[in-house]
């Protein structure tokens, strides 16, 4: 059965793609090199010999020989390393384009975020003593970033970008109800206003009351009131005796 790509998934199986073949180039060529004036000079202006440094921790004296003996110290076990995580970033590519559901989801994302904790722990590594200004050239020493070095930090860039577009599909179904119920509470804090409208104003006060017996009843408000007694003393003179 020939494989389809899962719809939706391509940009991050490009960009994934991309990186670990930007990198490919770091396992063969150095990533920099550390120039060294000779002692006759006043410092560092493009030495004609130097040291490379491989991604994977291969250093290895180029150019001119020193006592007819070239230095050069391997790392066996960064090589596969290098080699196997770059094998796992083009089948976890494989999978995230073609595997449907949580397994090719989880395949893709995990083998991707090695291929790009690979690149990063390197270039950190080779970055930061170039960024720390011992490299400056005023000590006779200068650095040489080469095209390997280039390409790995591209690659680093592009991988992580390809995470980002692997993960925010899942996060944002996490976030998003939150965000949404966040924003709709926030545009609901106004004073609600009922359907029917604002009530009308209330003229005046109706109280229940018995002055003078059982079953007698009175309206108050702010006018002079109108009450049923047999007692005119209890109105004030202004009530009007029912018979």
């Amino acid at each position: 059965m020939r494989p389809t790509l899962v719809p939706g998934r391509w940009p991050g199986a490009l960009l994934a793609a991309v990186g670990v073949l930007l990198a490919v180039p770091t396992v063969i060529w150095p990533v920099v090199i550390i120039g060294y004036a000779t002692p006759d000079e006043g410092g560092y202006s493009g030495s004609p010999f130097g040291q490379g440094i491989w991604s994977w921790g291969k250093y290895s004296q180029l150019g001119a020989e020193t006592n007819g003996s070239v230095f050069e110290m391997s790392n066996t076990v960064g090589l596969v390393c290098l080699i196997l995580l770059l094998v796992v970033g083009v089948g976890s590519t494989l999978a995230w384009a073609v595997v449907d559901g949580p397994p090719g989801e989880a395949l893709g994302l995990a083998g991707t975020c090695l291929a790009a904790a690979a690149q990063l722990t390197s270039l950190s590594q080779w970055a930061g003593q170039q960024l720390s200004g011992f490299y400056d050239g005023d000590n006779g020493i200068g650095i040489d970033v080469r095209a390997a070095g280039w390409l790995q930090i591209a690659s680093a860039v592009i991988l992580v970008v390809a995470v980002a577009f692997m993960v925010w599909r899942p996060v944002w179904s996490l976030l998003g109800p939150a965000w949404q119920t966040y924003g709709a509470g926030r545009r609901t804090e106004a004073t609600p206003v009922p359907a029917d409208g604002p009530k009308a104003s209330q003229l005046g006060t109706a109280a229940m009351r018995e002055p003078g017996g059982r079953g007698r009843a009175q309206l108050h408000d702010d006018r002079p009131s109108v009450g049923f007694s047999d007692d005119e003393r209890a109105t004030g003179g202004r009530s009007r005796e029912l018979d």
